[in-house]
């Protein structure tokens, strides 16, 4: 049963302060087919940019999400401009006791500031937090705007066990399976989430192990070591590459500096007789070309309704139309590096004689000989676990890993896909010349040893609960385990699933 959609407008706007002028644009039940909540955005007509989203409960009125941009709490008292850590946390503890029903369940709680303020509150047993419990709370640095989290418990509260493992017996046993590899990472200078946080690449070592979360009670690995593989990667050897590329010693390209959007279009295969430039955009870093078919007639937008099929048109139909535009280009300004290509064509019929995956490479080479003249200088080609399959696929994908001579760029990766029925390359993720000169300057030359950096990891082994999946039943339930904390970010985005990695810097020792 829901509660009436009037009653939970009413809520929504009883609960925050949402300016009279602000104007609703977005009502409806998400997620569609298994509606869970009732969502809200209100828009500033004065500055379209500028909306507060919220989220209730559709059976219990609770507030699940909210992004709201003014000051947001109806009740609580506003702090001014020079608010402290403690005035932040006053607001969050007071908002989550008057908003959120099961705040009395929330024991444990942790504070997070960087440029603005987070406060994280959990469920907790023995004394442990409960990830995906709870809520969390961001408040930005005038105590004005809010993002709130809700966590729905899908796993009852667990009983500890009554015998733990010795905890330097897991620490000797992923020790002896583990090793320090040296790699860049792009390391924040300033931590936490916040838009305008900038990173400097650094050299690093990072854990490399076969285990990494073991059962507190039973001392196995949660998962095995096929779960913590990686890809393998070898070296490019090509008659592309330009004299001296192989030497690998940080070489920036020269190559298609500033060409013309005339030369780009001739380099790439875009008939100009055939396409048109239909959008063109720039911003400090790069310029965004959009290409039409000549003529193509345009469709007309559905009616306004406060649906989320007709916001998401009007918020994002541009940009969801530039998405299937035949070509899309995105240049770098300063280097003129070719960042992103697209080439949207219409399915066809998959041939059963279409290219290999050796014939598709020597299409993906051919084209980063022409758009990145020292790849084989700075990329891998990574070798798939599926590298060998037999069915005919509708495009080819090649990984390249970014490299630094011998040493890997973390996260760092060129991504060409080439059609098997014509071998054009239809994507293309490229590479900044910005960062290849940053990483030009990063010193490669490590003060600790691997074994002095997998002495740091000794004090990272912490117990936690992990929320476990049981896949017969699909229902979950919480685990006691071991893991290396210290080389994952505890404010670990749990919406997405996702841990920020942490490092053991290569000259410090400390945990960056």
């Amino acid at each position: 049963m829901t509660i009436n959609k009037d009653t939970l407008r009413a809520q929504a706007l009883e609960m925050f302060n949402i300016p009279g002028h602000y104007r609703l644009v977005m009502e409806d039940d998400i997620p569609a087919g298994q509606p869970m909540n009732r969502a809200f955005v209100w828009e500033d007509p004065e500055n379209m940019a500028t909306e507060s989203e919220i989220w209730l409960d559709l059976a219990t009125g609770i507030l699940v999400n909210a992004d709201v941009k003014t000051r947001f709490c109806k009740g609580l008292v506003m702090c001014d401009s020079t608010s402290s850590s403690e005035q932040a946390r006053e607001m969050a503890d007071s908002f989550v006791a008057n908003y959120v029903r099961e705040a009395g369940r929330f024991t444990w709680a942790e504070s997070m500031h960087s440029i603005g303020f987070k406060f994280v509150y959990r469920e907790e047993a023995g004394g442990l937090p409960l990830p995906y419990t709870g809520c969390e709370v961001v408040l930005d640095q005038q105590l004005e705007n809010i993002r709130y989290r809700y966590y729905r418990r899908s796993a009852p509260v667990p009983i500890w066990p009554a015998k733990l493992i010795e905890e330097q017996l897991v620490m000797d046993q992923i020790l002896a399976h583990s090793r320090m590899e040296l790699h860049i990472a792009a390391i924040p200078t300033q931590s936490g989430e916040m838009k305008g946080t900038e990173a400097e690449f650094r050299l690093v070592y990072q854990l490399v192990s076969q285990m990494w979360l073991m059962d507190a009670v039973t001392g196995e690995d949660i998962y095995g070591a096929e779960h913590y593989a990686v890809p393998t990667s070898c070296s490019i050897i090509s008659d592309h590459r330009l004299s001296g590329a192989s030497e690998n010693k940080g070489v920036v390209p020269e190559s298609n500096v500033h060409l013309s959007i005339t030369e780009w279009e001739k380099l790439l295969g875009i008939d100009p007789n055939i396409h048109m430039l239909e959008k063109s955009s720039e911003d400090d870093d790069c310029l965004y070309l959009a290409y039409c078919i000549t003529n193509m007639e345009v469709a007309g937008l559905e009616a306004s309704t406060l649906s989320i099929d007709s916001y998401m048109n009007s918020k994002w139909g541009e940009v969801l139309k530039q998405r299937e535009a035949p070509y899309r280009l995105q240049i770098e300004k300063t280097t003129g590096m070719l960042l992103r290509f697209h080439r949207n064509e219409p399915e066809v019929q998959q041939p059963s004689n279409g290219l290999s995956r050796n014939e598709c490479w020597q299409k993906a080479e051919q084209f980063l000989a022409s758009v990145f003249a020292e790849y084989a200088a700075w990329l891998r080609l990574e070798e798939p676990a599926d590298a060998n399959h037999s069915e005919q696929r509708r495009c080819e994908l090649f990984c390249l890993p970014v490299y630094r001579g011998d040493i890997p760029v973390q996260g760092e990766l060129v991504m060409v896909s080439v059609n098997t029925t014509n071998g054009k390359v239809c994507h293309y993720k490229g590479i900044s010349g910005l960062m290849l000169q940053q990483l030009n300057q990063v010193n490669l030359r490590p003060k600790l040893s691997p074994n002095e950096a997998l002495e740091v990891c000794k004090q990272s082994l912490e117990l936690k609960w992990h929320r476990k999946a049981e896949r017969e039943n699909k229902q979950f339930s919480y685990q006691l385990i071991y893991g290396l904390s210290a080389l994952q970010d505890k404010d670990e985005l749990q919406s997405a699933g996702i841990r920020k990695q942490r490092y053991v810097d290569a000259c410090s020792g400390a945990i960056v």
